[in-house]
């Protein structure tokens, strides 16, 4: 609903908008009052609908908000495994200056084959 919506100076707007004879007042106030409860029952009758429908799609949502916590608990599970692994290997590391050395090999005599 509109905020600055004046429901009074709405009704005297349809009365003066009347092009009926201005005796017939009580007849275009009767014909108002209709179309209001015509506009009411729509209203209801919408709300009806959209109610229905979210009440319907509760047990979805909540199966699908399980599944998203079960992935979470499980992903979780998973960077605490990958945590653990990087604590070992990082215990286990060689300094960075020999993960960049190239073994250089050398054929002395026939048959002989080092590595340096």
């Amino acid at each position: 609903m509109d905020a600055n919506f004046d429901a009074v100076e709405w009704v005297n707007a349809a009365f003066r908008a009347q092009k009926d004879a201005p005796d017939q007042k009580d007849a275009h106030a009767a014909t108002l009052v209709m179309k209001l409860q015509l506009f009411i029952q729509e209203v209801n009758h919408s709300l009806e609908e959209t109610s229905q429908q979210a009440v319907q799609n509760i047990p979805r949502v909540l199966r699908e908000v399980e599944s998203v916590k079960q992935e979470a608990s499980f992903l979780k599970e998973q960077m605490q495994l990958v945590k653990e692994d990087i604590k070992k290997v990082s215990g286990l590391l060689i300094p960075v200056n020999f993960l960049f050395v190239q073994p250089q090999i050398v054929l002395n005599l026939p048959g002989q084959v080092k590595v340096f």
